[in-house]
């Protein structure tokens, strides 16, 4: 049987008599050594003795209170004894075959193992399956592109995709976005989301905000039973580095619902992993069950007064603006600034386990249910045909379903191959699409071509650096 601390005694010393012929005295020798009186017990003419009040023992002296003489019927009784004791557990190895409790076992120490750990969850959540529910928290793809400049006077997704850049109220912080190589040191990660001031603004204005979005489908977010009793909490964790030290904010938004939790970067331009317990939502309604934005994780780099005066919201609330971002640091004070994040993860329950990486692949599809842009020389649609002599329609399906019907754009010209010739389009081409979730389909207008054959099939491509982009982003 296998044991936690010390094991129990496995030898015992038997029960054992002896006989002793009083002296006329009080003093006698045992012939096993003992540590006190109850060790034994001492008769006098069949009558047992109190120890300590009768008599005492210590190693082999027996100390009679009273006098024994030599007709008296004395004897001692040796009280049975562990060769080895049973002591209490001590903090130690454990090296066993198996181990068998209903108690719960914790250790602050590592817990190794070369055989199997079988257990149904871990922290009361799953262990197997995708436990990450952000997209693209490494980083990996960039469809748009890996750099943009000049940004800050507008919002939108720039180069990583999933990560939507929100700016509110007027401010001149201009900052170059990219896709970096700069990364946390051995944690399996190759790229992450930079941004790089180039027109610092050090007095934000009241109404400002400048905050790194990420935006989540409610049918996503099912298991987390929000706006019930059962809610679950949810821990996100992250890596970030920061020119810029000190108290960054991060907030839940859902509906209008907010909570928000301060962090802090505590080393200049240093690589640093944060994780932020938060309560589940028990307030509010329901998440909806369906593939619009139900939740928002707001990544603060810097607010003005409006959304910073108040006290920091820290339970959820019906979110007082005053109260969203109390303590945010102004991330682009400084043209030396930049700062970038990686590794992002959100999981049920209140502990963060390792990031969970997906293969590019993976995370590509999973990013195209939102976004992809096809360029030269991917053919683009399946087949277009010719209307009349200047105008053409096509159809093609997505690489994958979208989240919802996607609008469609073009950059440059349009080609329409048939063999080895081709027609080019008219720059500035009109167009109609008619796409859903399941495939895209256009039509241009207004004469974009010259010399099609009516009702032809044609190829349609574009020229290098052009592109068609669909997209159907929260």
């Amino acid at each position: 049987m296998s044991t936690l601390g010390q094991k129990p005694a496995t030898q015992h010393v038997s029960t054992e008599k002896q006989s002793i012929t009083g002296n006329g005295g009080t003093s006698y020798t045992l012939q096993q050594s003992v540590s006190q009186a109850s060790d034994i017990e001492v008769f006098v003419n069949n009558t047992r003795q109190e120890p300590t009040v009768a008599y005492t023992a210590n190693n082999t002296t027996l100390t009679m209170t009273g006098a024994v003489n030599a007709s008296d019927n004395f004897y001692v009784i040796f009280q049975g004894k562990a060769i080895q004791t049973a002591g209490l557990p001590v903090d130690a190895a454990i090296t066993a075959s198996t181990v068998t409790t209903s108690q719960t076992i914790t250790s602050t120490g590592n817990i190794t193992t070369s055989g199997t750990v079988n257990t149904p969850s871990i922290n009361g959540g799953q262990i197997g399956g995708r436990r990450n529910i952000i997209i693209n928290g490494a980083m990996q793809v960039a469809q748009r592109g890996t750099s943009e400049t000049g940004k800050g006077a507008d919002a939108g997704y720039f180069t990583v995709d999933r990560m939507y850049y929100f700016e509110n109220g007027t401010t001149d912080v201009r900052f170059t976005q990219s896709q970096s190589t700069d990364v946390p040191t051995g944690e399996g990660f190759a790229k992450s989301l930079k941004f790089d001031c180039t027109t610092a603004d050090a007095s934000l204005a009241s109404d400002n905000q400048l905050t790194l979005k990420y935006r989540i489908e409610g049918q996503d977010i099912q298991q987390l039973k929000w706006g019930t009793s059962s809610a679950e909490k949810i821990t996100l964790s992250f890596y970030i580095k920061s020119t810029k030290t000190g108290t960054f904010i991060v907030e839940l938004s859902r509906e209008s619902r907010k909570i928000s939790q301060a962090y802090t970067v505590s080393s200049s331009d240093t690589w640093e992993k944060k994780t932020l317990t938060f309560d589940g939502d028990t307030g509010g309604s329901v998440v909806t069950n369906d593939s619009s934005n139900r939740l928002e994780i707001n990544y603060y780099m810097g607010v003005g007064t409006n959304y910073s005066s108040g006290t920091l919201d820290t339970a959820w609330t019906g979110g007082t603006n005053a109260n969203r971002a109390v303590g945010q640091v102004n991330a682009f004070d400084n043209t030396s600034n930049n700062i970038l994040f990686t590794g992002i993860q959100l999981e049920v329950g209140e502990q963060a386990t390792p990031f969970e990486h997906r293969s590019f692949g993976e995370e590509l599809r999973l990013c195209q249910r939102y976004y992809y842009r096809r360029t030269y020389p991917s053919a683009y649609l399946n087949y277009a045909i010719a209307y009349g002599t200047t105008d053409i329609q096509g159809k093609a399906f997505h690489p994958v379903q979208m989240r919802a019907s996607p609008t469609l754009s073009f950059d440059g010209v349009l080609k329409a191959s048939q063999g080895n010739a081709e027609i080019n389009s008219s720059s500035g081409f009109s167009f109609t699409s008619d796409s859903t979730n399941d495939s895209l389909g256009f039509y241009t207008s207004g004469g974009a071509f010259t010399g099609l054959t009516q009702y032809r099939g044609y190829m349609i491509s574009q020229d290098n650096n052009d592109y068609m982009e669909v997209k159907s982003e929260l």
